[in-house]
Protein backbone atom coordinates (compact mmCIF):
# COMPACT_ATOMS: atom_id res chain seq x y z
CA UNK A 1 0.00 0.00 0.00
CA UNK A 2 3.04 2.31 0.18
CA UNK A 3 2.71 2.99 -3.56
CA UNK A 4 -0.92 4.05 -3.09
CA UNK A 5 0.12 6.42 -0.30
CA UNK A 6 2.85 7.95 -2.50
CA UNK A 7 0.34 8.49 -5.32
CA UNK A 8 -2.21 10.00 -2.94
CA UNK A 9 0.40 12.45 -1.64
CA UNK A 10 1.18 13.67 -5.15
CA UNK A 11 -2.19 13.35 -6.90
CA UNK A 12 -5.18 15.31 -5.59
CA UNK A 13 -7.68 13.15 -7.52
CA UNK A 14 -6.54 10.03 -5.62
CA UNK A 15 -7.45 11.83 -2.40
CA UNK A 16 -11.00 12.70 -3.44
CA UNK A 17 -13.55 11.04 -1.16
CA UNK A 18 -15.54 8.21 -2.74
CA UNK A 19 -19.20 8.77 -3.57
CA UNK A 20 -21.06 5.57 -4.39
CA UNK A 21 -22.43 5.64 -7.92
CA UNK A 22 -19.95 8.29 -9.11
CA UNK A 23 -17.27 7.35 -11.68
CA UNK A 24 -13.68 7.69 -10.45
CA UNK A 25 -11.27 9.08 -13.04
CA UNK A 26 -8.50 6.81 -14.27
CA UNK A 27 -5.81 6.50 -11.64
CA UNK A 28 -3.73 3.70 -10.09
CA UNK A 29 -5.99 1.54 -7.94
CA UNK A 30 -5.23 -1.39 -5.64
CA UNK A 31 -7.93 -3.99 -6.19
CA UNK A 32 -8.61 -7.71 -6.10
CA UNK A 33 -10.63 -9.73 -8.60
CA UNK A 34 -12.12 -11.93 -5.89
CA UNK A 35 -13.95 -10.73 -2.80
CA UNK A 36 -12.30 -13.52 -0.78
CA UNK A 37 -8.82 -12.20 -1.64
CA UNK A 38 -9.73 -8.61 -0.73
CA UNK A 39 -11.32 -9.74 2.52
CA UNK A 40 -8.22 -11.80 3.37
CA UNK A 41 -6.06 -8.72 2.78
CA UNK A 42 -8.26 -6.59 5.08
CA UNK A 43 -8.16 -9.34 7.74
CA UNK A 44 -4.36 -9.44 7.54
CA UNK A 45 -4.17 -5.67 7.98
CA UNK A 46 -6.68 -5.79 10.86
CA UNK A 47 -4.58 -8.46 12.60
CA UNK A 48 -1.56 -6.21 12.17
CA UNK A 49 -3.40 -3.04 13.30
CA UNK A 50 -4.80 -4.73 16.41
CA UNK A 51 -1.41 -6.35 17.12
CA UNK A 52 -2.85 -9.88 17.02
CA UNK A 53 0.23 -10.84 14.98
CA UNK A 54 3.84 -9.71 15.16
CA UNK A 55 5.43 -7.42 12.58
CA UNK A 56 7.54 -10.36 11.41
CA UNK A 57 4.50 -12.60 11.03
CA UNK A 58 2.72 -9.80 9.14
CA UNK A 59 5.63 -9.54 6.68
CA UNK A 60 5.64 -13.30 6.07
CA UNK A 61 1.86 -13.38 5.58
CA UNK A 62 2.03 -10.33 3.26
CA UNK A 63 4.67 -12.00 1.07
CA UNK A 64 2.54 -15.16 0.93
CA UNK A 65 -0.53 -13.09 0.11
CA UNK A 66 1.20 -11.29 -2.74
CA UNK A 67 2.30 -14.55 -4.31
CA UNK A 68 -1.03 -16.38 -4.07
CA UNK A 69 -3.85 -13.82 -4.46
CA UNK A 70 -5.22 -12.10 -7.56
CA UNK A 71 -4.76 -8.48 -6.54
CA UNK A 72 -3.30 -5.74 -8.69
CA UNK A 73 -2.18 -2.13 -8.63
CA UNK A 74 -3.06 -0.67 -12.02
CA UNK A 75 -4.92 2.33 -13.39
CA UNK A 76 -8.68 1.85 -13.56
CA UNK A 77 -11.86 3.82 -14.04
CA UNK A 78 -14.47 2.46 -11.69
CA UNK A 79 -17.65 3.28 -9.80
CA UNK A 80 -17.99 2.25 -6.17
CA UNK A 81 -21.18 0.40 -5.25
CA UNK A 82 -20.92 -0.14 -1.49
CA UNK A 83 -18.52 -0.07 1.44
CA UNK A 84 -17.74 -3.44 3.00
CA UNK A 85 -15.09 -2.33 5.51
CA UNK A 86 -14.47 1.15 6.89
CA UNK A 87 -10.83 2.25 7.15
CA UNK A 88 -9.49 3.14 10.59
CA UNK A 89 -7.41 5.91 12.12
CA UNK A 90 -7.20 9.31 10.45
CA UNK A 91 -4.02 9.85 8.45
CA UNK A 92 -2.31 12.88 6.94
CA UNK A 93 -1.79 11.26 3.52
CA UNK A 94 -4.05 13.78 1.77
CA UNK A 95 -3.87 16.68 4.22
CA UNK A 96 -1.78 18.83 1.84
CA UNK A 97 -4.87 18.92 -0.40
CA UNK A 98 -7.23 19.70 2.48
CA UNK A 99 -8.76 16.21 2.27
CA UNK A 100 -9.04 13.37 4.77
CA UNK A 101 -7.71 9.83 4.56
CA UNK A 102 -7.29 6.75 6.74
CA UNK A 103 -4.12 5.00 7.86
CA UNK A 104 -5.74 1.56 7.41
CA UNK A 105 -7.64 0.97 4.15
CA UNK A 106 -11.32 0.62 3.45
CA UNK A 107 -12.77 -2.08 1.20
CA UNK A 108 -15.26 -1.22 -1.53
CA UNK A 109 -17.23 -3.22 -4.06
CA UNK A 110 -16.92 -1.44 -7.41
CA UNK A 111 -17.60 -1.89 -11.12
CA UNK A 112 -15.05 -1.25 -13.87
CA UNK A 113 -16.27 1.37 -16.33
CA UNK A 114 -15.49 -0.74 -19.42
CA UNK A 115 -16.86 -4.26 -19.08
CA UNK A 116 -18.71 -3.63 -15.79
CA UNK A 117 -16.76 -6.40 -14.02
CA UNK A 118 -16.95 -6.33 -10.24
CA UNK A 119 -13.70 -5.54 -8.45
CA UNK A 120 -12.87 -5.15 -4.77
CA UNK A 121 -11.01 -1.87 -4.14
CA UNK A 122 -8.79 -1.15 -1.14
CA UNK A 123 -8.28 2.56 -0.56
CA UNK A 124 -7.05 5.04 2.03
CA UNK A 125 -9.42 7.72 0.67
CA UNK A 126 -12.50 8.61 2.71
CA UNK A 127 -15.46 6.37 1.79
CA UNK A 128 -19.16 6.31 2.67
CA UNK A 129 -20.00 4.38 5.84
CA UNK A 130 -20.82 0.68 5.82
CA UNK A 131 -24.57 0.23 5.52
CA UNK A 132 -26.09 -1.89 8.26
Amino acid sequence: MDIEIAIAKSTPIACQPYVHGKLRKSLPTFFCLRKEDATAFIELLEDQRLKRISEENAKVRMAEFQSTKECFFVATQHTSIRTLHQGQEPAKICSSFGLGSTKWPSLLEARLSGDQSTIWVLTNAIVPPVEK
